[in-house]
């Protein structure tokens, strides 16, 4: 039935989207919950004359809701429905520049336009994880949703960055080219170069949890599973602990439930002492908000997720210490070792410098 509901809605695609004359329209295609942090009010801002478009799905549309008041700025729903094909779709299909966080299967149905550029900004600063051709997963899937997967890949023109690393894995990931990689930084790292952000995300924290001061802050932020997750988090030996505020958060499809906590996730990364994570793409920008600092990786699947997901080869050096169960987790919270994230950055975080946002439309002038 799910491949029938696919293969249903990539027809209906290739249907209404025709071959048209491009327009001067930019297009942000949004799917991931959190990935704007301010960069897109920045964009707004710096071009005020640009017809824009914010296309989202439901798990993100009321995020983007505030910005249906600013005069240059449409809102679209990408949600199926008789308008969504019929309007929507084209309407996207003949904007010069679309700007993808992620995977779009419609994209697939678009026409290949020499002028027409459309780039992946991606939804973390780096990967932990495989995807795209590297996801072990497959050769599970049918050769229809294989074909589908590499016409997707073949629409992206370009892919923006924030390390070296991070293109070769687009390379290895998505087929990508290395004159398609642009060194720009991943748009989201913009806010952690701007002082008054911190100062900012330092004030929201105070003010909301004064309670925190003079505690050691955990966080466990553990990534999603395709396979049913295990509760091998020792909660309950970690809370016995002195002086310590313990937050969980966990994906949005997780079966767990995350502490409920009233700020940003910004505020919160620079405000935690100890990350406890997994495979999360978390450390990459948690590794920009401190100079050095303790990580705990806590892989107790390790050979089960590398089967299922994947782990990435050029994750060669890990910015803190892996442990597989939970005496060696509680054991490297208490000797909480840090470390410097130098080398790190070096490595996943040489782009990010604070001006993604303005690079990329110095790029678009030149086009």
């Amino acid at each position: 039935m799910k491949a029938q509901l696919k293969k249903w809605y990539m027809s209906l695609c290739r249907h209404w989207i025709k071959n048209e004359t491009l327009e001067e329209g930019t297009v942000f295609l949004c799917s991931f919950p959190k990935n704007n942090n301010g960069w897109l009010e920045e964009w707004i801002a710096l071009h005020p004359n640009m017809p824009i478009v914010i296309a989202c799905n439901k798990k993100v549309k009321e995020e983007y809701q505030k910005f249906k008041e600013e005069k240059n700025v449409r809102l679209l729903s990408l949600e199926p429905s008789f308008v969504f094909f019929r309007e929507v779709l084209p309407f996207i299909a003949k904007q010069k520049y679309i700007f993808a966080d992620n995977y779009f299967a419609f994209l697939a149905a678009f026409p290949f336009q020499k002028e027409q550029k459309i780039i992946q900004l991606w939804h973390a600063d780096g990967a932990i994880k495989q995807f795209g051709r590297e996801n072990p997963q497959n050769e599970k899937r049918s050769l229809v949703d294989q074909q589908r997967f590499e016409e997707v890949y073949a629409h992206f023109t370009h892919y923006i960055v924030g390390s070296k690393r991070m293109g070769e894995v687009f390379m290895h990931s998505y087929g990508a080219k290395e004159e398609q990689i642009l060194p720009f930084g991943f748009v989201r790292t913009d806010a952690y170069f701007k002082k008054e952000n911190r100062q900012k995300w330092e004030e929201e924290v105070e003010n909301i949890y004064p309670g925190w001061q003079g505690k050691t802050v955990i966080l466990y932020a553990p990534t999603y599973r395709e396979y049913e997750e295990q509760d091998q988090f020792p909660r309950e030996k970690i809370r016995t602990l002195e002086d310590v505020i313990l937050i969980e958060r966990y994906h949005p499809h997780s079966r767990f439930s995350s502490t409920e906590i009233a700020i940003s996730n910004e505020a919160l990364w620079l405000r935690t002492d100890i990350l406890i994570t997994d495979y999360s793409s978390i450390p990459f920008e948690y590794s920009l908000l401190h100079k050095k600092g303790t990580m705990i990786f806590y892989q107790y699947d390790q050979e089960e997720y590398q089967k299922a997901s994947g782990i990435q080869p050029l994750m060669t050096d890990w910015p803190g210490v892996i442990v597989k169960t939970k005496g060696e987790l509680c054991s490297a919270i208490q000797q909480r070792v840090e470390i410097s994230y130098e080398r790190f950055n070096e490595q996943w975080n040489e782009y990010n410098q604070g001006t993604t946002v303005q690079q990329i439309t110095e790029w678009m002038k030149e086009q």
